[in-house]
């Protein structure tokens, strides 16, 4: 992993003491706290680019669908203050645009 990887989650709570998992609800995030994916560390970077050309073309198929408008809701888990995509990757990448 280089310094420019996306974190995967199994990384960060194989150091940590996970006491467990519970939903709270829909709320807003910071964008720069979110390092890390679930399962997709490799398809972007820290900084959710991507080099890779299917990526990018989704990404732009999602800009123009939604323009202007809010996007759904991503799906994260939180690890020490550190936010983790399960769902919604391009919507991050969009996000740090």
């Amino acid at each position: 992993m280089t310094t420019d990887s996306l974190l995967p989650l199994r990384d960060v709570t194989s150091h940590l003491r996970v006491l467990g998992e519970h939903y709270v609800g829909v709320r807003e995030i910071p964008v720069d706290r979110i390092v890390g994916s679930v399962n997709r560390s490799v398809d972007f970077d820290r900084f959710f680019r991507t080099g890779k050309r299917h990526l990018r073309q989704r990404l732009e198929a999602l800009r123009e669908a939604f323009g202007d408008r809010p996007m759904p809701p991503i799906t994260v888990y939180e690890a020490g203050g550190l936010y983790f995509v399960n769902d919604g990757h391009h919507r991050v990448a969009l996000a740090r645009q």
